[in-house]
């Protein structure tokens, strides 16, 4: 009888490892966009009472990825939202996007080999003012200028 439940407590151990193995470290790689490259896209809207809803048509608008070290790519690209925008130039410069979905929208964590760390961070702007909410929920208008930077927190 101890031998079975020994047995018992030792198999609810192992799943209860695999499952927390499972939820911290394979479940956060799979959190990448960029179609086409063997990788999950990351889309899953959410709404909630504050939530904006792209619902308007495209903007052309200029894009800035700035890796900080004297790397920066620009672009132009038609999009509705901040995140759309980043998503277009990066993969028409084959840049990996690694992203995390909460409540309030998509978190930016990874721009090609940048990840958020304890000091920097994935951080946009709009005309030079910090997006003040998630970046697929910032509706675009033409000619806006979106510019995505690792930025020291």
């Amino acid at each position: 009888m101890k031998v079975k439940k020994q047995t018992i407590f030792i198999l609810i151990a192992i799943l209860v490892l695999l499952v927390l193995i499972w939820q911290f470290i394979i479940q956060p790689q799979n959190a990448s966009v960029l179609p086409g490259l063997g990788q999950k896209t990351v889309n899953v809207p959410t709404v909630t009472s504050q939530s904006v809803i792209p619902t308007k048509a495209a903007a052309d608008v200029e894009v800035i990825i700035d890796f900080s070290e004297n790397q920066r790519i620009t672009g132009t690209v038609f999009a509705q939202t901040a995140y759309e925008a980043l998503e277009k130039l990066a993969k028409e410069n084959n840049l990996l996007i690694g992203v995390k979905q909460y409540q309030f929208g998509v978190m930016v964590e990874r721009i090609g080999q940048k990840s958020n760390s304890g000091r920097y961070s994935w951080l946009y702007s709009i005309n030079g003012k910090p997006g003040n909410t998630a970046a697929d929920k910032y509706l675009l208008q033409t000619k806006d200028k979106v510019e995505w930077k690792y930025s020291k927190i």
